[in-house]
């Protein structure tokens, strides 16, 4: 366990709020995930502490709890895709160390209020962690007057204290912009809460912006002639776009492009070296996907995704992140360039590719970010303009 982790448990066990901004990859997950056995070793408990975690997807709940009881720990989640009745016939004894749901989950449902504001979850929940908390501020608030918010019940996690006794909360994120930060402080009514935060610069990850003038067979033509001459070999990469339809577009020039040699196996079409993901894939084609970027060997060497593939998935052996277009904001950007790395400390690239009329779909400090870093970029060599362009990046994330 890191120091910063430790600090964090810590602050946890004597009963202290916390928030915790910590770089991609740093692991952060099992602060929570071991907090109830420590605990309960600590409090020397008679019976077996709860944590109750907050997640916004629904993907990522089913992992961790699938991935937590092959390791031997007792957990589960509730929500629409929870099923089975006899798993929450268990999580209402409270037989389950971790239950994982969403705000909807707990808070919409008068089945789970009713739970937490039993005898069970009264005395023996230790710990309330809200993982990927910057949702809060981007999903439980209104964008602009008089919309709707994404998911209004991020905005009333709050609710939680009302219903539990006084129970530590644990917020979690990768990256926070200043207002992020107080947003998530003043949502989660953590006024007096410790504060660990990290420079979400990853050491291992090396920054780089690029204005693009040709069209995505020009772009990527020298990747996919690269793919072509190492099969396998080929170091994964990761490419984002920023709609389903450029996702599609470039998935296109690849498959025109290299015909058959697209595949390990002619004509096996399971056995794609390059493959596309976002929300409209079907459920199969997504988890072979999931399942066979989480070992650093696979055959799928070229991802081209959406913002889809994002928060929590579990991706090994990426060393390069190619964003054609910029995200909408600097906190996606380093949630998704530290997709790169997670299981290495050999060097990776993050890169930009962007053209003006990309920049309408990024916020302000992005757009800033990404014309800045390109204009240095021009002027400096490479080694210079990756310092630069980290020192942008942490300036773009302490605007308010």
């Amino acid at each position: 366990m890191s120091g910063k982790s430790a600090q964090m448990s810590y602050y946890g066990f004597m009963g202290r709020d916390v928030l915790t901004i910590l770089p991609t990859g740093a692991r952060k997950s099992l602060i929570f995930q071991s907090f109830p056995i420590v605990f309960d070793v600590m409090h020397s408990s008679q019976s077996p502490s709860i944590c109750l975690v907050i997640s916004p997807l629904s993907s990522l709940m089913q992992d961790q709890v699938m991935y937590l009881n092959s390791v031997g720990i007792k957990a589960a989640f509730i929500g629409d895709d929870q099923t089975d009745e006899e798993i929450k016939w268990h999580v209402e004894t409270g037989y389950y160390q971790l239950v994982y749901g969403s705000p909807e989950a707990f808070l919409a449902s008068s089945r789970w209020r009713k739970m937490l504001t039993g005898d069970v979850y009264r005395d023996i929940v230790c710990l309330v962690a809200v993982d990927e908390a910057h949702c809060i501020q981007h999903w439980g608030y209104a964008v602009k007057k008089g919309e709707q918010a994404f998911r209004k019940w991020f905005s009333r996690i709050n609710e939680m204290r009302s219903l539990l006794k006084k129970i530590p909360i644990l917020a979690l994120t990768a990256t926070a912009t200043l207002a992020t930060k107080n947003k998530i402080v003043r949502a989660l009514e953590m006024d007096t809460c410790e504060v660990i935060n990290q420079s979400p610069n990853r050491k291992n990850i090396v920054y780089s912006v690029q204005a693009v003038t040709g069209g995505a067979h020009q772009t990527f033509g020298p990747i996919i002639k690269e793919l072509r001459e190492k099969t396998v070999s080929f170091e994964r990469i990761i490419i984002y776009c920023q709609t389903i339809k450029i996702c599609s577009h470039i998935y296109g020039v690849f498959k025109e492009e290299m015909g058959e040699d697209m595949y390990v196996s002619t004509g096996d079409i399971t056995s794609g070296m390059v493959e596309m993901y976002h929300s409209r894939i079907d459920e199969l084609n997504r988890d072979n996907i999931v399942k066979d970027f989480s070992i650093p060997n696979g055959h799928i060497r070229v991802l081209i995704a959406t913002i889809a593939y994002g928060m929590g998935i579990n991706c090994q052996g990426v060393k390069s992140i190619v964003h054609y277009g910029p995200s909408r904001n600097v906190e996606a950007y380093l949630q998704e360039s530290g997709r790169a790395g997670r299981d290495s400390s050999d060097m990776c690239k993050a890169v930009i590719l962007y053209s003006n009329v990309m920049l309408k779909y990024c916020d302000e400090p992005m757009t800033e970010y990404a014309r800045n870093t390109n204009s240095q970029w021009q002027e400096q060599s490479r080694d210079s303009d990756h310092v630069y362009g980290k020192s942008v990046l942490k300036d773009a994330l302490n605007k308010v």
